[in-house]
């Protein structure tokens, strides 16, 4: 099943598709076997990762059939980080929405490190390739040695920031899931000092990238290095835009503002700090001058919803313990 998604993304505009390849999913094929729904079970929760991957004709139909699946199973069905686009079809089964965020974007054919708000970038850019930095991309599957530094990088970001490795909505070190995508690797002089691995839509679609690690004493500033030269090397290679990801609870205040969840979301988005930076993830990526598109999650209202949001934490950060540490 793996490998059938797998050629299927491979078919796809949205780079996030490539999530089907990260291992800990299941899968719902439609009855023509040429889209997909990717999804874990929390509890009695199904939660599907975004919108059905394949042709947009087929949407409907899998949607719907998901929800039957999981509701024969005594369970409710979720949906996390779906496009706005699509909000109709989880309406017409019942389903509530709710604005998650938002996801930003760059595109790639105006994009220039002209202008004086680009500054900032520029002296970044200088500064690391100064100091012996440079991109290398690799399309290659990576032999045992350079996993085995890539390893060794991810180890020490992980310890650095005091966290474990997450899944579902984001990537882990999986060296079988590093192997089907282009890595990314910024070297200082001949030393690996950070990484990413690419996810890469369709030709002319879509770019956008995973993990992003990077070693204790990597120079000042390496991940915008990486993430601006990402920028002109897709450029070139002809991709529309690059997806920089989500930012959590951001622009929750221009929707449904009066809602309960618009208003706790937007009070822990101000002054959460203590628990996660939502600020600076939106003002972190609001430097690369991005759009912004709203993302949300799709379930059942009322008392199912706690155990809907509950689920989807617990399924990013790796089991319910993972929720408690971070």
């Amino acid at each position: 099943e793996l490998e059938w998604a797998a050629r299927i993304v491979a078919q796809q505009s949205r780079a996030r598709a490539m999530l089907a390849l990260l291992g800990d999913k299941q899968f719902l094929f439609s009855s023509s076997g040429e889209s997909f729904l990717m999804y874990a079970t929390c509890g009695r929760c199904h939660v599907a990762m975004g919108d059905p991957v394949g042709p947009v004709s087929e949407w409907r139909e899998l949607i719907a059939a998901f929800c039957s699946m999981s509701r024969k199973t005594g369970g409710w069905p979720v949906f996390y980080q779906v496009e706005p686009e699509a909000l109709q079809a989880y309406r017409d089964q019942g389903l509530h929405s709710m604005k998650l965020g938002e996801e930003a974007w760059v595109s790639l054919p105006d994009f220039s490190m002209g202008g004086s708000k680009r500054s900032r970038l520029r002296q970044t850019l200088r500064r690391t390739e100064r100091g012996g930095g440079s991109l290398e991309i690799l399309d290659e599957v990576p032999h045992a040695g350079l996993m085995a530094e890539l390893r060794r990088v991810s180890d020490a970001w992980l310890e650095k920031k005091n966290t474990r490795e997450k899944g579902f909505s984001l990537g882990a070190f999986y060296p079988e899931y590093l192997s089907r995508c282009p890595l990314a690797i910024v070297r200082q002089d001949e030393r690996i000092v950070a990484f990413a691995n690419l996810w890469c839509g369709q030709y002319g679609s879509e770019l956008g990238l995973d993990l992003m690690r990077y070693t204790p004493d990597a120079p000042y500033g390496v991940m915008e290095y990486l993430f601006v030269k990402l920028f002109e090397w897709g450029k070139a290679q002809g991709y529309s835009r690059f997806n920089l990801g989500m930012a959590p609870l951001a622009g929750l205040d221009t929707e449904a503002p009066n809602s309960f969840w618009a208003r706790a979301g937007s009070t822990v988005y101000k002054h959460g700090e203590y628990f996660y930076n939502f600020k600076g993830v939106r003002e972190y990526k609001a430097k690369f001058l991005p759009k912004w598109e709203s993302r949300y999650l799709v379930s059942p209202r009322g008392v199912r919803l706690p155990f809907s949001i509950a689920a989807v934490s617990s399924l990013i950060a790796g089991g319910a313990m993972g929720m408690v540490s971070r």
